[in-house]
């Protein structure tokens, strides 16, 4: 009794203490830059300006000015992710090429080793700072979705140059170098595997991984396409109408076996209406 008496105290003393303790605030309301799919950017920046706030804060001090300027374009992709219209296919991809190039920038500026490691924990970040609703988690996992409904292929090269800001000459050499380094390598691995492709243009397979990991830094479980790597397109049109040709031959190839089948059927049917038709004749008289 003694014990119950005092653990009701307690509870007394803490909701006077304006404490969480005893019941749950019930005017406690939503973050305003949370309220909407996209949020608040005030000065039109492309990034929201709670995530704008919180880099600056937390990761700004840990990376050099252009290796900050890849997280700031990465975060602008995740605007525009929250802002396109799935339902246009051209939209969806154009977004999804900006996904990869804003990755494929990072790998370019970070390099490789310990560096690279860092850059892949502060972009998992980040996309947990931007996804961090149930809704926007959801846009993010569609969007991805869409964009292989779509027949998405990267026509981000290996080696070309995808951020979207300047760098110094001598930082734009060890990038190139960097970037012949890795061209080389995907096509020896290709060759390995017997796939015939063109040295020049070749795309890059690791920005698929990477831009389609979620926002606890693992590849969601969507269904695998199987889809071999294939040389660089030339726009987002280009693969649309190569999606609409597809179709065309899928079409006519149904419409091809459809005849086949009914020929094959009303085969049988003929051969039945011969025989009825003989059996219908006169036997000859026998002398």
């Amino acid at each position: 009794m003694k014990i119950k008496n005092i653990t009701l105290a307690l509870c007394l003393v803490l909701c006077f203490a304006g404490l969480n303790g005893c019941k749950k605030d019930k005017n406690t309301t939503v973050s305003e830059y949370d309220a909407t799919l996209s949020g608040i950017d005030a000065d039109n920046n492309k990034i929201r300006d709670d995530i704008e706030t919180r880099m600056e804060q937390e990761m700004k001090s840990s990376v050099n000015e252009y290796e900050y300027m890849v997280l700031q374009q990465n975060a602008r992709v995740f605007q525009e992710i929250l802002n396109v219209d799935l339902e246009n296919e051209l939209d969806v991809l154009r977004v999804r090429d900006h996904m990869d190039q804003a990755i494929n920038c990072g790998i370019q500026i970070y390099g490789d080793g310990l560096n690279f490691d860092h850059y892949t924990i502060l972009l998992t970040q980040l996309r947990q700072w931007y996804f961090n609703t149930g809704k926007r988690k959801d846009r993010r996992n569609e969007f991805i979705l869409r964009s292989r409904e779509y027949h998405f292929e990267t026509t981000t090269a290996i080696d070309e140059y995808t951020c979207d800001f300047e760098v110094p000459n001598a930082l734009m050499k060890d990038i190139e170098a960097r970037m012949e380094i890795r061209r080389q390598k995907v096509i020896k691995e290709l060759k390995e595997k017997g796939i015939e492709v063109k040295e020049s243009n070749v795309n890059n397979s690791s920005l698929e991984s990477l831009a389609e990991k979620d926002t606890s830094g693992t590849s969601p479980e969507f269904p695998d396409e199987n889809k071999p790597v294939s040389v660089k397109s030339n726009s987002v049109q280009e693969t649309a109408e190569k999606k609409q040709n597809t179709e065309k031959n899928e079409t006519a190839s149904e419409n091809s076996a459809d005849s086949t089948a009914d020929a094959t059927k009303e085969q049988p049917a003929a051969e039945k209406t011969d025989k009825a038709s003989q059996s219908e004749l006169p036997a000859e008289k026998t002398e």
